[in-house]
């Protein structure tokens, strides 16, 4: 009766449902006798033993959440995080360079050095090539530093300019590009390749505090900045053998980004017109016009087409430089078909038109090389 009154009591104070869902105690466990507390005194609590693994808890108890569910949802957000932030990273570094830089540094490397297995099993070409792209890299990252204030103007989206990216984290990955590039060219380089390396970072160190403001003269850095990147490659990839012919190839090659790249930097400060004006800098777009600039560049452009094609002309024949003049005259057309938009006034250049030369440039100028390669020498 006693134990027939408890089960009343535990049904009445709402336990039902639990004793539904619990196995019931047996009174033999492990061929061993339980023996069970007395009736009189026994607790709704400590009914349920949790030495029997057999017997589930009370459904009342909280469960807490699985540990590897919570190890999961932290690993998603850093995952997360980390991409946003390598994006901004990859924006401030402008790494859409990367590949027509490495495609400048295989034009240099192969038309001194024409053999894939060359290429890449020389340290000392692998290791030109990255020391290229960090220098490159390093370049963009002290500009954005310096010009903070005109990018507002210019460029209000860049990373610095936005706060996704702070003054001190673009700092110290500044360091430690220059830093792995150090180490690289005092590891794989020697002689002269090193002191070109050290100009390199040197320029960029001194192009926007110094050369910036100097009319022409930062143009001028750019463009053999950019260049240096086939030459470089090319006599870290063969240093001790090469023809003449070899070397003649390799000079136009690196003529002909030099003035491509000069052309496309006084275009782009066309596009920087109203914030260079307004902090004082002195380009050739503020100082003459635009009208002047176009006009410089339209020479540039001509003079880097034609005195190309004369010089593969008297390298080879007539058949090879005419080749190079077709592969290459899409660069004077695109100047063409912005001088022939119905512009009637000094500043009514559309920036978005010119940037998009600018980018249509690439095209033309890499499958120049890459036919400068074609015809290199073995």
């Amino acid at each position: 009766m006693k134990t027939l009154g408890l089960y009343f009591f535990l049904y009445a104070c709402g336990f039902s449902n639990v004793f539904a869902r619990v196995k019931p105690i047996p009174l033999i466990y492990k061929n061993n006798q339980i023996s069970l507390p007395g009736l009189d005194n026994i607790i709704p609590t400590t009914i349920y033993s949790n030495d029997l693994s057999m017997i589930r808890e009370p459904i009342y108890m909280k469960i807490p959440r699985p540990i590897h569910r919570i190890i999961i949802d932290y690993t998603k957000q850093t995952i997360i995080k980390t991409t946003i932030k390598t994006n901004h990273y990859l924006r401030l570094i402008r790494s859409e360079n990367i590949l027509p830089t490495l495609l400048l540094s295989f034009t240099g490397g192969w038309i001194m050095n024409p053999s894939l297995s060359g290429l890449f099993r020389s340290s000392r070409f692998i290791s030109a090539s990255i020391i290229t792209i960090l220098v490159m890299s390093s370049s963009m990252v002290l500009n954005d530093l310096f010009d903070i204030e005109i990018d507002k103007v210019n460029n209000p989206h860049r990373p610095l300019v936005t706060g996704d990216i702070t003054k001190k984290e673009a700092i110290m990955f500044l360091s430690t590009m220059l830093g792995l590039s150090e180490c690289l060219n005092f590891r794989y380089l020697t002689g002269n390749l090193q002191s070109v390396t050290h100009l390199a970072i040197m320029v960029i160190t001194l192009y926007t505090p110094v050369f910036k403001s100097k009319l022409f003269l930062k143009n001028l850095s750019c463009a053999v900045l950019i260049s240096f990147a086939s030459s470089f490659a090319g006599f870290a990839a063969n240093s001790n053998q090469y023809s003449n012919k070899n070397i003649a190839l390799l000079w136009l090659a690196s003529r002909m980004v030099f003035f491509g790249s000069l052309s496309n930097e006084i275009l782009l400060d066309m596009i920087d017109y109203n914030g260079d004006k307004r902090n004082g800098i002195s380009t050739i777009p503020v100082v003459f016009g635009k009208r002047v600039a176009f006009s410089i560049v339209y020479v540039i452009t001509d003079f880097n087409v034609l005195v190309n094609t004369m010089n593969l002309i008297l390298m080879y024949d007539f058949k090879i430089g005419i080749i190079f003049m077709f592969l290459s005259s899409p660069l004077v057309s695109y100047l063409n078909s912005i001088n022939n938009v119905k512009w009637c006034k000094e500043n009514i250049y559309d920036d978005n038109t010119i940037l998009y030369y600018v980018k249509q440039t690439v095209k033309p100028l890499l499958m120049s090389l890459l036919y400068l390669c074609a015809i290199t020498p073995r």
